[in-house]
């Protein structure tokens, strides 16, 4: 997923049921269960963090804190249902699942999972640090991150760029 595609979903779903699920995944990769999951208690805004899995989680690494920029804070704010101590409202996997399927602005044949990924890849096509990318989906080895984030022209760019400097001073 491209940033200007992720902004696009994001922006045509605000206002529905599935902006906050979408916003979730989208950007921070999380997955479905952690998604439901989610409890306003689990944000701290002053802080600007959000406990992930808080309940447990599908691996130890899974249990983890993000750190949330204002902005994003803001936005869950206005796509979050207030009035429930979900972030999310009481969303179930069906009914999550149905939603997700009928929504016309999703990427073609894309599952809700497939927003994970891509929010993998737009940390690592942002940062081109796989390390952050393991932290922040709560992989427990940097490897399983790879295989989401794939090769990056940019890295690969950026990795000659770099040696060329060290080595020729240009």
């Amino acid at each position: 997923m491209e940033v200007e595609e992720a902004r696009k979903l994001i922006e045509s779903l605000k206002g529905t049921s599935l902006h906050a699920p979408v916003l979730l995944a989208s950007v921070l990769g999380l997955r479905r269960s952690e998604v439901m999951g989610l409890k306003w208690e689990h944000l701290d805004r002053r802080k600007g963090t959000l406990l992930v899995a808080a309940d447990g989680g599908k691996t130890e690494g899974s249990r983890r804190t993000l750190f949330l920029p204002k902005s994003l804070i803001e936005e869950l704010d206005k796509a979050g249902d207030l009035d429930c101590e979900y972030i999310c409202g009481h969303l179930t996997r069906t009914t999550l699942d149905r939603m997700w399927r009928s929504c016309s602005e999703k990427p073609k044949d894309w599952t809700f999972h497939d927003l994970r990924h891509g929010a993998a890849g737009l940390i690592y096509a942002l940062t081109n640090d796989v390390r952050a990318v393991q932290s922040i989906l709560g992989h427990a080895k940097w490897d399983m991150s790879a295989i989401y984030i794939g090769d990056s022209d940019k890295g690969k760019k950026d990795a000659m760029d770099a040696l060329s400097t060290a080595l020729f001073g240009r």
